[in-house]
């Protein structure tokens, strides 16, 4: 199953759920009797029950800056109506921000109230990145799993509400009665859990379905060569060597490459940059064979796909990537620094790619802006161009 950043949040603040509910049978077993072991059990399903209602919140977000790129007419239509503040629409034109940036933050600003543990108002939420029909999706994928009908739109309705509102006695109740605290044992607790997450990826895989990115898995895409620089912003396409074929068919659309130049594409003359990162790009369709493989400095890279380029630094410019290596979970420290770039692709932690958006952001602009600059760059091109026309000639 294809996953996102933010899925991967939530599945952690489930994990930290179940060490909770982990913690309490150990006490148990110890007798410890100088407080209510049960209240981890309340503090799990309370996680639990936060962890979704957190997801959905950031995947809306970021779903909605993924989609506010696209083509108008494969927008959800809330999306569509989603109003933004004029000043906001001044900042993106004025090239202050980015839309994608000013739309995350509009929605942060509108939506960021709304507790979504009502099924209803998840469903309002995520009609801003999905025009799929929720429930009956969500409870069909769940059902598959079992015996197809077995699980309904009511079922998947009513298991959620009756865990909202659990929660809400905890919470807001300290879970009283007027005979004591409702009991709630360790089993209970993990079938939350199981519960909210089962919920969860059927939630996911109906966004999947409904044709949306729905990855946020971060890659460096090392371009060894000018030549490839120039043929992937002029095509708007990136290109692989069949030798690693197995690494690149895990690319689904939605994950993000960041563009690295090694050394070697700027040549040995006194203008050699070092390696920098010059922009990121999103996939934005499948990886697949190419009928007319690109034969790129030499060498003939047959699968590729789509890419929309989001950032491009100006020609010559972007972040150095060996200043990056401290913070960076992918590259080793010490000379060896640059070993893993011999791949084509090497897998970002979520936080490595919070490090290089975030210095993007100094260096690099919209590409429209700044894909002008680039064609000069290639030598190589332009003599086999030119041997082309003389040929022609």
């Amino acid at each position: 199953m294809a996953t996102t950043t933010e899925f991967k949040e939530f599945e952690r603040n489930l994990e930290f759920a179940r060490r909770l509910v982990s913690s309490g049978r150990q006490l148990e077993q110890l007798e410890v009797g100088s407080f209510d072991v049960a209240d981890l059990y309340r503090a799990a399903w309370v996680q639990a029950v936060a962890a979704l209602d957190h997801w959905i919140h950031r995947e809306i977000y970021a779903r909605g800056a993924r989609l506010i790129g696209q083509p108008v007419e494969t927008q959800p239509r809330k999306l569509r109506e989603f109003k933004i503040a004029i000043e906001r629409v001044h900042a993106v034109r004025r090239g202050e921000t980015r839309l994608e940036d000013e739309l995350e933050a509009a929605m942060r600003e509108r939506l960021g109230w709304v507790s979504y543990q009502n099924t209803d108002k998840i469903k309002e939420g995520l009609a801003h990145v999905t025009d799929a029909r929720l429930w009956p999706e969500v409870a069909a994928r769940m059902g598959s799993t079992t015996a197809p009908g077995s699980i309904t739109e009511r079922i998947v309705r009513e298991s959620l509400a009756q865990i909202a509102e659990r929660r809400n006695k905890i919470v807001h109740e300290a879970d009283l009665t007027e005979q004591g605290r409702r009991p709630v044992t360790a089993d209970e607790a993990n079938d939350v859990i199981l519960r909210v997450h089962q919920t969860a990826v059927a939630i996911l895989e109906t966004l999947a379905h409904d044709g949306t990115p729905v990855t946020g898995t971060a890659y460096l895409f090392t371009l060894g060569h000018g030549q490839g620089v120039a043929w992937i912003l002029q095509n708007s396409r990136a290109a692989f060597p069949d030798n690693e074929r197995a690494r690149v068919d895990r690319l689904v659309v939605g994950d993000e490459l960041y563009l690295v130049t090694t050394q070697k594409c700027w040549g040995d003359g006194p203008d050699r940059k070092p390696t920098l990162v010059i922009g990121s790009a999103m996939i934005t369709s499948p990886t697949e064979s190419m009928n007319k493989a690109p034969v790129l400095s030499g060498k003939r890279y047959p699968r590729g796909c789509a890419l929309r380029i989001q950032r491009l630094a100006r020609f010559g410019e972007g972040v150095d990537l060996r200043s990056q290596v401290p913070r960076l979970d992918a590259l080793p420290n010490g000379s060896e620094w640059g070993r893993p770039l011999r791949d084509t692709l090497t897998e970002l932690s979520d936080r490595d790619a919070e490090v290089l958006r975030a210095e993007l952001q100094g260096c690099a602009e919209d590409p429209a802006d700044n894909l002008r600059s680039y064609p000069v760059w290639m030598p190589a091109q332009r003599a086999d161009e030119q041997g082309r026309t003389r040929r022609t000639v």
